[in-house]
Protein backbone atom coordinates (compact mmCIF):
# COMPACT_ATOMS: atom_id res chain seq x y z
CA UNK A 1 0.00 0.00 0.00
CA UNK A 2 0.96 3.60 -0.69
CA UNK A 3 2.21 5.64 2.11
CA UNK A 4 1.60 9.50 1.65
CA UNK A 5 3.26 12.49 3.80
CA UNK A 6 0.44 15.11 4.34
CA UNK A 7 2.02 17.60 1.29
CA UNK A 8 2.01 14.01 -1.35
CA UNK A 9 -1.37 13.57 -0.44
CA UNK A 10 -2.76 17.22 -1.02
CA UNK A 11 -0.85 17.46 -4.32
CA UNK A 12 -1.86 14.07 -5.88
CA UNK A 13 -4.96 13.01 -4.51
CA UNK A 14 -6.51 16.22 -3.57
CA UNK A 15 -8.13 17.46 0.09
CA UNK A 16 -10.74 15.59 0.98
CA UNK A 17 -10.70 12.49 -1.25
CA UNK A 18 -9.84 8.74 -1.04
CA UNK A 19 -7.82 7.21 -2.98
CA UNK A 20 -8.96 3.79 -4.63
CA UNK A 21 -6.45 1.73 -2.26
CA UNK A 22 -7.50 3.31 1.01
CA UNK A 23 -11.32 2.45 0.13
CA UNK A 24 -11.11 -1.03 1.05
CA UNK A 25 -14.43 -1.77 1.72
CA UNK A 26 -14.66 -3.94 -1.21
CA UNK A 27 -11.54 -5.95 -2.99
CA UNK A 28 -10.31 -9.78 -2.72
CA UNK A 29 -9.93 -12.22 -0.48
CA UNK A 30 -8.81 -15.69 -0.02
CA UNK A 31 -10.91 -18.66 1.65
CA UNK A 32 -9.27 -21.94 2.81
CA UNK A 33 -10.76 -24.86 4.54
CA UNK A 34 -8.28 -26.15 7.13
CA UNK A 35 -10.82 -28.14 8.66
CA UNK A 36 -14.45 -28.54 7.86
CA UNK A 37 -15.71 -24.76 7.27
CA UNK A 38 -13.98 -22.33 4.70
CA UNK A 39 -12.17 -19.39 6.99
CA UNK A 40 -10.87 -16.30 5.38
CA UNK A 41 -7.32 -16.15 5.11
CA UNK A 42 -6.04 -13.46 8.20
CA UNK A 43 -3.35 -10.66 8.51
CA UNK A 44 -1.68 -12.37 11.61
CA UNK A 45 -2.43 -15.96 10.19
CA UNK A 46 -4.76 -16.73 13.52
CA UNK A 47 -8.50 -17.37 12.57
CA UNK A 48 -9.22 -14.36 15.18
CA UNK A 49 -7.53 -11.27 13.25
CA UNK A 50 -9.17 -9.21 10.60
CA UNK A 51 -9.72 -10.48 6.80
CA UNK A 52 -6.37 -9.69 4.81
CA UNK A 53 -7.75 -7.79 1.59
CA UNK A 54 -6.41 -7.31 -1.94
CA UNK A 55 -6.35 -4.21 -3.93
CA UNK A 56 -5.56 -6.62 -7.07
CA UNK A 57 -6.85 -10.01 -8.38
CA UNK A 58 -3.09 -11.16 -9.13
CA UNK A 59 -2.12 -10.41 -5.57
CA UNK A 60 -5.27 -12.28 -4.08
CA UNK A 61 -4.15 -15.44 -6.53
CA UNK A 62 -0.26 -15.33 -5.56
CA UNK A 63 -1.51 -15.32 -1.85
CA UNK A 64 -4.15 -18.17 -2.69
CA UNK A 65 -1.72 -20.60 -4.58
CA UNK A 66 0.36 -20.88 -1.40
CA UNK A 67 -2.80 -23.27 -0.19
CA UNK A 68 -3.78 -26.62 -1.23
CA UNK A 69 -7.44 -25.45 -1.51
CA UNK A 70 -7.34 -21.51 -1.73
CA UNK A 71 -9.96 -19.84 -3.60
CA UNK A 72 -9.68 -16.03 -4.11
CA UNK A 73 -13.54 -14.50 -3.71
CA UNK A 74 -14.77 -10.66 -4.06
CA UNK A 75 -15.29 -9.34 -0.07
CA UNK A 76 -17.51 -6.44 0.48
Amino acid sequence: MVRYTQRQWDRTVGYGKVPREYDMRTGYAVMYKPFEEWEYVTENGQLDGEIKLFFDEKDAKIEASKFNDGRVVVYG
